[in-house]
């Protein structure tokens, strides 16, 4: 049994002999889509389905035999990624925020501190904040576990609190954007976790 690339993001695994591939399963190298199953279509009018096993890979509903030569599109072509959106960040002490995912993420990457950022509406960083308001997100001014550590707040998977050994500067704006955050079961998103429905804005007191 082999792994070779069948399309960008994709590999399959497959038994070779002579110009036949037998497939049996399709696995995302990056995060999965969230559909129940997709279509490979050849441009010799092979066409047939693979179902979704969990753990980024589809199953073919036996061996398929795909041959050399012949390019093969996978369906749905636009696939929408399923990761967590933060829905809220609130203060709930000088030195603590709240944060409430809209899913249950993977915890590896919920809990990795250098995966959050803090914007502040002051041109240079204060009291918690990471990044001024015109500041670009950079690895180098993330929050760092030094000076920050991030918990579950429950066993949901949804809800975190961040720590901070310094206080939120009051009367401050601060937002709180988080990137790189799974969904429970994946992993590899490198994309960001909120967008303007997100209320992941407070004022420091």
């Amino acid at each position: 049994m082999h792994q070779q690339p069948v399309h960008p993001g994709f590999y399959y695994s497959r038994q070779s002999r002579a110009n036949i591939i037998t497939l049996t399963i399709i696995q995302f190298t990056g995060p999965a889509a969230a559909v129940p199953a997709i279509t490979l279509t050849g441009d010799d009018g092979s066409r047939f389905r693979a179902e979704n096993r969990g753990s980024s890979q589809y199953r073919i509903s036996g061996n398929k035999p795909l041959k050399i030569g012949v390019e093969y599109r996978i369906e749905p072509l636009k696939v929408r990624v399923a990761v967590p959106k933060l829905l809220m960040a609130k203060q709930i002490a000088k030195n603590q925020v709240e944060m409430v995912y809209d899913r249950p993420c993977d915890l590896e990457s919920a809990l990795k501190v250098t995966n959050y950022w803090i914007r502040v509406n002051r041109k240079q960083p204060v009291g918690i904040g990471t990044v001024g308001e015109d500041g670009k997100l950079t690895a180098g001014n993330s929050l760092q576990p030094q000076n920050t550590a991030v918990a579950p707040a429950d066993q949901s998977k949804m809800r975190f609190i961040l720590t901070f050994s310094k206080q939120a500067a009051p009367g401050v704006i601060h937002e709180v954007l988080p990137c790189f955050v799974s969904q429970d079961g994946h992993s590899g998103y490198r994309g960001e976790n909120w967008d303007q429905t997100s209320e992941n804005q407070f004022t420091g007191r």
